[in-house]
Order: structure tokens, then C-alpha cells, then sequence
């Protein structure tokens, strides 16, 4: 039972930051945007999981750079 849960919880964080990373703004307002990597990260944080300032960061960039990639 151990073993499952832990893998539960390996195969959880990963889908999670799969999930934000993958995040974009696309079609989403801001708000929007900024509510749901906040519930990620929060999810995230709710299973030990960290997101540093640098990781978000490069969220933000990554998600912007199709949308805004001429400037």
C-alpha cells in the first residue's frame, strides 16, 4: 500500500508540472492565466512540491514567448 500511494504521488507531481509548464495564454485572460498556475503550484504545495521564483519565471517567459515572440 506504501509503494502505490508513493507512486500515486510521484505520477501526481508529474502530471502537475507537466500541467504548468504547458500552461498558455493562448486563449485565457491574464487573470485567468494567473489563477490557474496559482492553483497548480498551490496543488503542488500541498504535496510537498516547491515551485522556486526561477521556475516561475520561465513559466511566465515560456507561456508569453508564442504570443509575444517578435518582441
Amino acid at each position: 500500500m506504501k509503494r502505490f500511494f508513493a507512486a500515486s504521488m510521484t505520477t501526481k507531481k508529474l502530471q502537475l508540472r507537466l500541467e504548468l509548464n504547458n500552461i498558455r495564454l493562448e486563449d485565457m485572460s491574464v487573470a485567468d492565466y494567473t489563477s490557474k498556475r496559482k492553483e497548480i503550484c498551490d496543488t503542488l504545495g500541498s504535496i510537498k512540491v516547491m515551485v522556486d521564483k526561477d521556475e516561475m519565471v520561465q513559466v511566465y517567459l515560456g507561456s508569453l514567448a508564442q504570443r509575444f515572440g517578435s518582441f
